[in-house]
């Protein structure tokens, strides 16, 4: 798993140290490499219109080097929306600042 902040338009690699602890105001990205398949996770901070929420696309995209196939799986959660299994990917826990 790597865990990405969007700073700038840019996804930037999160120490491991730090995974679980998100911003409110801020966009993060987890990358999950199985042996077969990937899920990439944006977790979305603020409340984003719908220009501001297709430009996520590309942070996305930058991750997986504009790879588009069905071995990607996307999905985008919003803060206040993040269910056990997205939780569960932080055992020393999930913290919103």
């Amino acid at each position: 798993m790597t865990v990405f902040h969007v700073d700038n338009g840019e996804p930037v690699v999160v120490p491991e140290n730090e995974w679980g602890h998100f911003y409110s105001d801020d966009i993060y990205i987890i990358d999950l490499k199985g042996a077969k398949h990937r899920y990439i996770v944006m977790w979305m901070g603020p409340k984003l219109n719908s220009e501001e929420l297709s430009i996520t696309t590309g942070y996305m995209d930058k991750v997986t080097n504009y790879e588009n196939s069905s071995m990607i799986t996307r999905n985008r959660v919003r803060k206040g929306h993040e269910d056990e299994s997205l939780l569960s990917l932080f055992p020393n826990g999930f913290f919103i600042y």
